[in-house]
C-alpha cells in the first residue's frame, strides 16, 4: 500500500510541474506577441533595415534644394516675361492717360456751355502755357481754363483741367476727322474759344463771335500722347456749331471712330 501512495503521490507531482511549465510558456508566448504588435520595428529585421537605410535618403533628397542651374533658368524665363510685359503696361498707360484726359476736357467744355446757358453771358476757355498767363489755346497749352472773372488768369475756385503725363494738345495732327464726319468745317485753334448764352460756340475773347467766314463756328481738340514703344495714340473732341459734343478716337488700321 505505501508504495503505491508513494507512486501516486509522484505522479501527481510531475503533472503538477508539467501543468505549471506548459502555463508559464504560454504566457511567455503571449508576452512576445503582445511586445511584437506594440513594436514591430524592432521585430521584423526587414522593417528595421527599412527605417535606418530609407527615411535617411528621403530626408537628404528633400533637403537638396535647387541647383544653380535650375534657379538661372527660372531667373531667364522671368526675365524673358517681364520684358514682353513692359510694352503692353506701357501702352496701356498711354491710353490711360490719353483717355482720362480726353474725359476731363470734355466734362470742362460741357460745364462752361451749361454755365454760359444758366448765367446768360459768355465764358470763355483759354489755354495756359507750363510759365506765363493763359491765352489762346495752342499747342504750348499745358492746362486749359474755364475763365469764369474774364481776367485771363487763373482764380481759386474756377475749373481747370492739366493734361496728362506726354499727353499734348496739337491743332494740326497728321490724321483729322473729316468735314464729311464731322458734319461741318471745324474752326482752327488759334485764339480763345468760348460759349454764349445760346450755348453755341464762338471765337475770341471779346467779343466772341459765333461765325468766321460767313460760316458758324464748331471746334475740335485733338489730343496725342506719345509712347516709346507704340508710336503716337490720338482722341478728339468736336463741338459743332449747335452745340453738340463728341468724343473720337483714332485706330491706325480703321481711322477715327466714336
Amino acid at each position: 500500500m505505501s508504495s503505491r501512495a508513494s507512486c501516486c503521490s509522484q505522479s501527481d507531482n510531475q503533472a503538477l510541474t508539467f501543468s505549471l511549465g506548459t502555463a508559464r510558456h504560454i504566457t511567455l508566448v503571449k508576452e512576445r506577441r503582445v511586445r511584437s504588435l506594440a513594436s514591430p520595428s524592432l521585430s521584423s529585421p526587414l522593417l528595421y533595415s527599412q527605417v535606418n537605410h530609407t527615411m535617411p535618403a528621403t530626408r537628404l533628397r528633400r533637403e537638396r534644394g535647387f541647383s544653380l542651374l535650375e534657379l538661372l533658368i527660372v531667373v531667364a524665363i522671368a526675365m524673358v516675361t517681364v520684358s514682353l510685359a513692359i510694352p503692353m503696361i506701357s501702352s496701356s498707360m498711354t491710353q490711360y492717360r490719353l483717355r482720362a484726359t480726353s474725359v476731363d476736357l470734355n466734362s470742362l467744355l460741357q460745364r462752361a456751355r451749361v454755365q454760359a446757358i444758366r448765367d446768360d453771358r459768355t465764358y470763355n476757355i483759354t489755354g495756359c502755357p507750363a510759365s506765363g498767363s493763359c491765352g489762346a489755346v495752342g499747342t504750348t497749352t499745358t492746362s486749359l481754363l474755364l475763365d469764369l472773372n474774364g481776367n485771363g488768369q487763373y482764380n481759386p475756385g474756377e475749373p481747370m483741367v492739366q493734361l496728362g503725363q506726354g499727353v499734348t494738345l496739337t491743332t494740326a495732327p497728321g490724321s483729322q476727322v473729316s468735314a464729311a464726319a464731322l458734319g461741318f468745317a471745324a474752326q482752327p485753334l488759334t485764339s480763345v474759344i468760348g460759349f454764349t448764352s445760346r450755348g453755341t460756340p464762338c471765337v475770341g475773347a471779346a467779343p466772341c463771335a459765333i461765325t468766321v467766314g460767313g460760316q458758324q463756328v464748331g471746334f475740335v481738340f485733338y489730343l496725342t500722347s506719345t509712347s516709346g514703344q507704340n508710336g503716337t495714340a490720338l482722341s478728339a473732341i468736336s463741338v459743332s456749331p449747335s452745340g453738340r459734343f463728341r468724343s473720337w478716337s483714332y485706330d491706325p488700321h480703321g481711322g477715327w471712330s466714336q
